[in-house]
Formats: C-alpha cells, sequence, structure tokens
C-alpha cells in the first residue's frame, strides 16, 4: 500500500471508529494490515493487526478509564484463542496502573501501551 493511501485509510478509520481507528491507523502506517471488532468466542477485540507472521490482538482503553485485572484477563484470553500477542493500549492522558494490574499484566503476557491525545 503506497503512503499516500495508507494516510487516506487511517483519515476514515479516524472518522469512523474514533479512537479506535486512530489507533489502527497508526497500525497501519507501521505496515501492519487492521481488522476491526474482530469476533471471538469470549467477545470482539477491538483491532486485530497482521504483518509477516506476527498477530497482534490490541484492546483500546480510552482515558479515564480504570484498568481492571478483568480487562488484562479478557484481553490475554482472547489473544490466546487468535494465537496472538495481547495488547492493551492506554489512548490518553491520566491514567493510573496499579503495581498489582502491572504484575499480573507481565505475568499473563500482556504488554500496556500508553498513547499520548494529540
Amino acid at each position: 500500500m503506497t503512503l499516500a493511501r495508507v494516510i487516506y485509510v487511517g483519515r476514515r478509520l479516524r472518522r469512523k471508529y474514533g479512537v479506535v481507528g486512530i489507533v489502527a491507523g497508526r497500525y497501519l502506517e507501521a505496515g501492519y494490515s487492521v481488522e476491526l471488532g474482530h469476533r471471538t468466542s469470549k467477545g470482539p477485540i477491538d483491532i486485530l493487526a497482521r504483518k509477516e507472521g506476527t498477530i497482534l490482538a490490541i484492546s483500546v482503553v480510552k482515558s479515564p478509564a480504570r484498568i481492571t485485572s478483568r480487562l488484562v484477563e479478557e484481553t490475554a484470553e482472547k489473544a490466546r484463542l487468535l494465537r496472538a500477542k495481547p495488547i492493551i493500549v492506554l489512548y490518553g492522558r491520566g491514567f493510573k496502573i496499579t503495581g498489582e494490574i502491572r504484575e499480573q499484566a507481565e505475568k499473563l503476557g500482556v504488554h500496556l501501551k500508553r498513547v499520548r491525545a494529540a
């Protein structure tokens, strides 16, 4: 996909899906192909990204939400079903992550990434 096409698709995703579209657009720019709202038997995952044999299952959380252990467990379980790497993207400012949540995410292999709102 050419750069102009990637930028165009990224803008369309942002308009249609809001915050999830912004995050999906960033993965598109990084060379991933993205699928939004992919369904699993445990519920939908926000973004499924693929690139050269790597599959990422991404859950997007908007600020000022609180990260719970249940969210970490659900993301890990959905990623396991898809044989993907689990990622929780924290979009915005003001997230407070407790040490307990960090330890649980590390134990389950869930990566926590922050994306600042522009």
